[in-house]
């Protein structure tokens, strides 16, 4: 069933029971990641660098923040891969 986010805002209204799962970020096996501070945000450009050096960009925001990616030629070549990306 497909629901539109404004639906979720009351389901008891319309006597519907939800269990909303969180959301995971399942990793691969031996895939640390990095910690935090190994990145360095650049406000004025609104980018991240990772430790790898490469330019990470905005790819969703939302209330919480904003999620960096970078770009499918930079992830697939990168170095450290294994070790970062879930």
């Amino acid at each position: 069933m497909l629901v539109r986010v404004g639906q979720l805002a009351a389901p008891e209204d319309r006597r519907i029971e939800a269990l909303i799962p969180p959301l995971r970020a399942y990793r691969r096996r031996g895939a640390q990641g990095f910690a935090t501070e190994r990145f360095r945000f650049d406000p004025h450009h609104d980018l991240v660098q990772c430790p790898a050096k490469q330019r990470l960009t905005v790819r969703d925001s939302m209330k919480s923040g904003k999620w960096y990616r970078a770009g499918r030629r930079d992830r697939t070549r990168c170095s450290l891969k294994a070790q970062c990306q879930p």
